[in-house]
């Protein structure tokens, strides 16, 4: 079977650009991108071709009878505890902490006029789609966020394997704004730059970046445009799947980290209404398995 092939425009981060943003502001929504064409493949009838070690990404069936959330307390309490279970059988890890997660249920172009229209540290009251290609956290990020959440078990669960992965899951139908995932081995480590992501003091309505870590701060990557880059994603997604991408893994020798970024896919209605997705944050250790 030959694989759909979708011909769009990926936001890259401009060279010699900005070193720290403020999460969730108008000034961030208002960064000027890098912007590349490119294609991305479907993975639709090739799922099992993919996996996390190797990619840096992997798609799955999990049906749960918490979605669509009711309130931040079945998410906190429920979902959590749900999708740890779950990454545990995936992964064979021995224990999975979450540590947080976010919503994005905002329009993207209602969201870009906002920006323009405001004060530039202004925190948005809700979450769209994040066009711009990243990786959520750096290398030097995923031991903050470790030590952040789990303090003095740190120095001690460092000394065997343990990862950052997430767990993106659909709300609704994708109709608008899929997520496309690079394949990590073709992601080189020069195409990566360093900033400094800092979290808004207060939350505001559907903005929960404040709650993304228990720090204030954390290093995450921004993606210079690379030729080399190989992209994919996953058709019409339903909330019945989810998609686990590797954010960081303190293993050698499989994929450590997958660039990713939503998109526009010009085979949709630009109408079809907002993207409605859910992302589930985690520590991933494999307390029985060198690092």
């Amino acid at each position: 079977m030959t694989r759909a092939t979708v011909t769009t425009t990926l936001n890259y981060h401009i060279p010699n650009g900005c070193t720290e943003i403020n999460l969730g502001t108008a000034e961030m929504m208002r960064l000027e991108p890098d912007t590349h064409q490119v294609e991305i493949e479907d993975i639709r009838g090739h799922e099992s071709e993919f996996n996390l070690d190797t990619h840096g990404f992997a798609l799955y069936s999990h049906v749960s009878k918490y979605i669509p959330p009711e309130d931040e307390s079945i998410i906190r309490n429920e979902i959590y505890a749900e999708t740890a279970e779950m990454l545990k059988e995936i992964t064979g890890a021995t224990r999975v902490h979450v540590f947080s997660h976010l919503l994005r249920r905002a329009d993207s172009k209602d969201m870009a006029k906002w920006a323009a229209s405001t004060t530039s540290k202004r925190v948005a009251d809700a979450v769209p789609p994040a066009r711009v290609v990243h990786i959520d956290q750096s290398e030097s990020g995923a031991h903050t966020i470790l030590r952040q959440n789990l303090g003095e078990e740190a120095d001690r669960l460092q000394k065997t394997r343990w990862a950052l992965i997430n767990v993106w899951r659909p709300l609704e139908p994708i109709r608008r704004d899929p997520l496309a995932l690079c394949d990590a081995r073709t992601a080189d480590d020069k195409d990566l730059v360093c900033l400094v992501a800092r979290l808004p003091a207060e939350p505001t309505g559907d903005n929960k970046y404040n709650d993304l870590t228990k720090g204030r701060a954390f290093d995450m990557y921004r993606v210079l445009y690379s030729e080399h880059h190989r992209w994919y994603y996953a058709s019409d997604m339903v909330p019945e799947e989810v998609l686990l991408l590797k954010i960081f893994d303190s293993k050698d020798d499989v994929a450590k980290r997958t660039p990713h970024s939503a998109f526009e896919d010009p085979s949709l209605d630009p109408t079809g209404g907002t993207r409605k997705s859910m992302e589930i944050r985690c520590l991933v250790f494999w307390e029985d398995t060198e690092a």
